[in-house]
């Protein structure tokens, strides 16, 4: 489309001149690219170039706002970027439904978590379910696009699938019929929860006292927590009733309000539940999992978007007197910026004991593993293999076991248990977590001091300490592991773990071999513990130069580890992408790179005592390549013997990666 010769004559601007087509340039925009247009009319005198700026607003479902001083200016500016940051979000990839018991299959149903920040305590969000084509176009309902492929988001006339059941009589439900589109409020399974009836709802609190390691909190009869469970020490009868009635009772939200806390960080996560393998083909039921930053994990039901159950954390049920009240955040330090609290703000990982015994419907037994990201400290495993209610394993509690932030996503996978005759041990391993100490764009890179400069196994059933790795045992860990550790089977193709790659803030690379024979050591190992032999492998950050800006790359993400083949060599390829995820716009002094080192011993178990000094992989080894101006050049020229090391990238400056690399068909991708 393209604009008029003539505008409309509605007499507000100049003749002849472009500013009579302002409005008009907004609406287009608006209609045929979904752009919205902000103004701010400040000390504007003439009465039509007012009315010009409003109708450009107003044309494009945008905002206008008229100030008359510098301070109102200031509030009107910091109140449009608010309101722009409120339009629908999604900060994760979508979930596409895969059938776990066969890979070959998949749906074409397709989960997208949504959210609205806000400038409040708390966030919309929802998780809704749309379908996948043939093409890979996201469909709605109706089959028609659901994303406008020009902007990115959902078009206002999309309809999510899920709608409420016959007979809801919450005011706010909304139906079938009723476009949801770019409303992270309405639709979805938040618009389901509103439906549910105060003592229905299955929503279950930590308590240790508990069968299960779990009560009850909405239905008939359950205890209610007390004022300081809720947040609130000292809270009447009455204010522990509205409290408990902000988590039980969604019937009354009102179609801007979603019962649902926003999903920043969490990525809707699909489990099957196999219901009969005798029906040709089986018969499955789905559930989705979700994390929401209002500290609840939910349960989804995958077919219908109705919650099946969900599950709070103590220390997210300590939140929920600041949620009812909902306050303005906190201004940091800069004057502007709103400063965001956090509940249950990671990924979940979740895990099917195929070495267990099966039940009657040729399930395995099944769990769940969390942390808290930026809301906390704790690491939690539950029992999911009853469909309709969890049990709480265990709880490794952050401030006794000396945890960061857990940012690090459990993975569970298969070690060879000395202990237990040599037979395979479920185990979830993560990274140690982050602390906001690291926040900073001055002075040096520091060492890590809150305990995230580790890496985990515990015990998968239990949560026991099986294995740590910190500064105790190698000294290099000096700097905080955010990121998620790479578990890989190298031998056999088992689901036993062979191999670890971990990756930290101060720009280091690690190796961990699992040595069940005792190659390395000459003799059997005793325990979990002793099987695991490794080191430092690579210095490619401020490790090693904490006071140069320049170099103090980090690693909030893992090294991506792809077996490769050249020249008749074969090697583990890693790659990874350094960057300050917390400060993305700021940090504009460091040289930020795309690495690929190689690991030229990939099946070999290396000993301990072989991670010297001198084995660690660092920048001046490594064939250098330079991006300026959109191309890449050899810097200063190719080396074979260096590139047999590796290579890096150097980004142009201020940019730097904010995800996960992956390797496919021998090409390195990232963003």
């Amino acid at each position: 489309a393209t604009l008029p010769a003539t505008c409309d004559d509605d007499g507000l601007g100049t003749a002849n001149s472009p500013s009579r087509c302002v409005d008009d340039l907004a609406e287009l925009l608006y209609w045929e690219l979904g752009v919205n247009t902000y103004t701010i009319l400040y000390k504007i005198q003439n009465e039509n170039q007012k009315q010009m700026l409003k109708d450009a607003a107003e044309r494009s479902d945008g905002r206008w706002q008229e100030v008359n001083s510098s301070t109102d200016l200031l509030a009107g500016i910091t109140d449009t970027f608010s309101n722009i940051l409120s339009k629908s979000a999604s900060f994760t990839s979508p979930a596409v439904a895969v059938n776990a018991f066969n890979r070959t299959q998949n749906a074409d149903q397709v989960f997208m978590s949504l959210f609205a920040p806000s400038q409040s305590y708390r966030w919309n969000g929802n998780v809704k379910r749309y379908r996948l084509s043939n093409t890979g176009q996201v469909l709605d309902r109706n089959g028609t696009l659901a994303v406008n492929p020009a902007t990115g988001y959902f078009r206002e006339t999309s309809r999510s699938f899920w709608s409420p059941p016959a007979g809801c009589t919450a005011p706010d439900a909304g139906d079938l019929a009723t476009p949801d589109g770019l409303k992270v409020a309405e639709g979805g399974a938040a618009n389901m929860l509103r439906c549910v009836s105060p003592t229905q709802r299955r929503l279950y609190r930590e308590d240790s006292a508990a069968a299960g390691g779990v009560s009850a909190m909405c239905t008939a009869g359950a205890t209610r927590p007390s004022g300081s469970e809720l947040g609130l020490p000292g809270a009447t009868s009455a204010q522990i009733d509205a409290l408990v009635a902000y988590h039980c009772d969604q019937t009354n939200d009102s179609e801007t309000v979603s019962p649902m806390g926003d999903p920043l960080h969490s990525r809707p996560t699909l489990f099957q539940y196999l219901v009969s393998s005798a029906d040709s083909p089986p018969v499955y039921d789905a559930t989705i999992f979700v994390t929401t930053n209002d500290g609840i994990l939910h349960a989804i039901d995958g077919s219908n978007g109705v919650e099946r159950w969900s599950f709070i954390p103590s220390d997210m049920l300590a939140r929920t007197s600041r949620l009812e009240a909902d306050p303005a955040l906190p201004i940091g330090p800069d004057g502007i910026t709103p400063v965001r609290t956090y509940g249950l703000d990671g990924g979940v990982h979740l895990f099917r004991d195929t070495k267990a015994a099966q039940d009657a419907n040729g399930n395995f037994p099944a769990y769940l593993f969390f942390g808290e990201r930026r809301g906390g400290r704790n690491y939690y495993g539950l029992d999911i293999s009853n469909p309709s209610q969890p049990r709480l394993m265990w709880k490794l509690d952050g401030a006794i076991n000396n945890l960061g932030e857990t940012w690090s996503v459990p993975v569970a996978t298969y070690v060879i248990d000395p202990n237990n005759n040599f037979l395979p041990r479920p185990v979830v391993i993560f990274g140690g977590g982050y602390d906001d100490s690291h926040e900073t764009l001055t002075g040096g890179l520091q060492p890590d001091s809150s305990g995230a400069a580790a890496i985990y196994i515990v015990d998968a059933l239990d949560g026991t300490i099986l294995w740590k790795a910190d500064s105790t045992n190698y000294p290099s860990m000096q700097y905080a592991i955010p990121a998620d550790i790479r578990v890989i089977d190298l031998i056999g193709a088992d689901d036993i773990v062979d191999r670890l790659y971990a990756s930290d803030l101060g720009g280091q690379l690690w190796r961990f071999d699992f040595d069940y024979q005792g190659v390395a050591t000459g003799s059997l190992p005793g325990n979990v513990a002793e099987t695991v032999v490794g080191g430092r492998i690579a210095s490619l950050g401020g490790a090693e130069d904490t006071s140069s800006p320049a170099e103090r790359r980090r690693f909030f993400y893992p090294p991506d580890a792809a077996i490769l083949k050249q020249g008749g060599a074969t090697f583990i390829n890693l790659s990874v992408g350094s960057g300050h995820r917390q400060f993305p716009r700021y940090d504009q002094t460091t040289q930020d790179r795309l690495y690929s080192v190689r690991d030229n011993a990939p099946y070999a178990i290396r000993p301990e005592d072989s991670y010297t000094y001198d084995a660690v992989v660092r920048p001046d080894q490594l064939q250098a390549y330079v991006l300026s101006g959109g191309q890449i050049t050899a810097d200063p020229t190719l080396d074979q013997n260096k590139l047999n090391a590796g290579w890096y990238l150097q980004l142009e400056p201020g940019e730097k990666f904010l995800s996960e690399t992956r390797t496919f068909g021998g090409q390195v991708f990232g963003v």
